[in-house]
């Protein structure tokens, strides 16, 4: 999805666990309203006091009252991180921020969308593409591009590789949807590839568009759009076996509304120049958002999520029994996370980073679509402000199964080394976590007794008693 929700859509504000197959159409022109609605909660809010706006409800507030106080926006120009450190000396250059805006080079928020991850064998740098910002109108939408060294960032833009008047189609007229964008390197034609999913408002049109580039940063030259296989393809993902190099699509195959009678995800191999598919080796039920990964024992995973319009879900984890996508035979290990929300999260895509001391793992990449922390530059209105989360995917070995653990701020080259003070605390009734620091920090500027520290750690140790908990002098803390 990435102001796409593949195989279904559901009102950006409604908590129904499926959209009806009406909802099929996409509701770009009711994004008005709560824009518009957005706005106008701003300007009453900018009329209160910070004191009356804030005052903590008894306990610890959610997420709709508690903004972090690490806001990495408020606190564009002190560091060089594309999600920017809370304090030069609390972080280092590896360290993540998932469920937070992150900032480019040039700090203006990063917009990709539903992306997809490539690293350059030219250059070994890495790329980073996704949907742009997703406007009321779809003028203006592409694909947009960053780069950076490795995936700890800095992230520099490289510019919108793809725009959507590029389209031409002979059956359809624009302005199209460009979404889901994921690129591979053809070692032989020495080709960047391009695939998306390609729509038109109402989401019937259902194809996929194809562009390839002589260059990582574009531009990408619209190839053709196509139903492959003869088939309607709605959410997708590409991968790329590290084994041999071979290239496959995975897609939502939905006749109709999406309901799962006669639908299913196909897994198609590509042509040997990527350009087009070579034919269904693989059907299996329905689902979206799918990340395939291999592990360096040979053994192949599937991250992906359930059918609840814009909604998160509990994630599904499949294991293959197979050693390739012609058979993999999943095993389904249930939901990785534990939440039943997946800390809000979609997958889209999963790489592999090797720290300097020890093994390489894998990061689980995903959108937050609806549920994104408002900070100085947004105001929390859904979709136009969805941000990322990055996690590490703890895979114990033999049969173990995979786990991913939300963390406030983690740091790649220690992805599994989290401190007490940095775990989440989950409140009941709450729908969002904050971690034990961003709660400590938030107390001491707001809470009823501000600029106490012992006073805020002793509140917050009691409050999350059993998930986290700090203690002071252990390092400085959030402000």
């Amino acid at each position: 999805v990435g102001l796409e929700h593949a195989c279904l859509d559901a009102p950006p504000a409604l908590p129904t666990p499926r959209a009806n197959p009406a909802s099929l159409v996409r509701r770009w022109s009711r994004w008005r309203p709560h824009v518009l609605a957005a706005a106008a909660l701003a300007s009453a809010a900018a009329a209160l006091s910070v004191a009356s706006l804030l005052a903590p409800a008894p306990g610890s507030p959610d997420r709709g009252q508690m903004p972090p106080e690490a806001d990495p926006a408020a606190l564009a120009g002190k560091a060089q991180q594309p999600w920017m450190a809370p304090t030069a000396g609390d972080s280092g250059p590896t360290w993540m921020y998932p469920d937070r805006h992150w900032y480019d080079t040039d700090g203006n928020r990063i917009e990709a969308h539903g992306a997809g991850m490539l690293q350059s064998p030219r250059d070994g740098r890495w790329y980073w593409y996704g949907e742009s910002t997703k406007t009321e109108s779809l003028e203006g939408h592409g694909v947009n591009c960053y780069s950076a060294e490795t995936i700890a960032g800095p992230w520099q833009f490289e510019g919108m590789v793809f725009t959507q008047d590029r389209v031409s189609q002979p059956d359809a007229q624009g302005p199209f949807i460009v979404e889901r964008p994921k690129v591979l390197y053809n070692s032989k034609t020495e080709h960047y590839v391009l695939w998306f999913h390609l729509d038109l408002p109402g989401y019937k049109y259902r194809h996929v568009g194809v562009a390839k580039s002589s260059s990582p940063t574009g531009p990408f030259e619209y190839v053709h759009g196509m139903r492959p296989d003869g088939l309607n393809s709605l959410d997708l993902s590409l991968f790329q076996d590290p084994l041999d190099q071979r290239a496959y699509l995975i897609r939502c195959v939905c006749v109709g509304p999406c309901e799962g009678k006669e639908d299913y995800t196909a897994i198609s191999r590509l042509a040997d120049d990527y350009l087009s598919s070579a034919g269904v080796i693989h059907k299996d039920v329905l689902f979206e958002g799918m990340a395939i990964f291999r592990h360096s024992d040979g053994t192949l995973y599937m991250i992906t999520s359930h059918l609840t319009g814009w909604n998160p879900n509990p994630l599904m984890l499949f294991r293959a029994a197979g050693r390739t996508l012609d058979d993999p035979q999943w095993v389904n290990l249930g939901n990785p996370t534990g939440s039943p929300s997946s800390f809000n999260s979609q997958p889209t895509y999963v790489v592999q980073y090797k720290p300097a001391v020890g093994a390489a793992y894998f990061v689980y990449m995903a959108d937050d679509w609806l549920h994104c922390p408002a900070d100085a530059h947004s105001s929390k209105s859904g979709l136009i402000d969805a941000c990322y989360i990055w996690l590490p995917i703890h895979i114990p070995p033999g049969n173990g199964k995979p786990q991913i653990k939300f963390q406030a701020r983690w740091d790649l080259e220690r992805p599994f080394e989290v401190g007490q003070c940095d775990r989440k605390c989950w409140l009941q009734g709450h729908s969002q976590g904050y971690s034990c620091n961003e709660r400590v920090a938030w107390l001491r500027r707001h809470g009823p007794n501000a600029g106490d520290v012992h006073a805020a750690v002793a509140q917050v140790n009691a409050e999350c008693a059993g998930q986290c908990g700090c203690e002071e002098g252990a390092g400085a803390f959030l402000t």
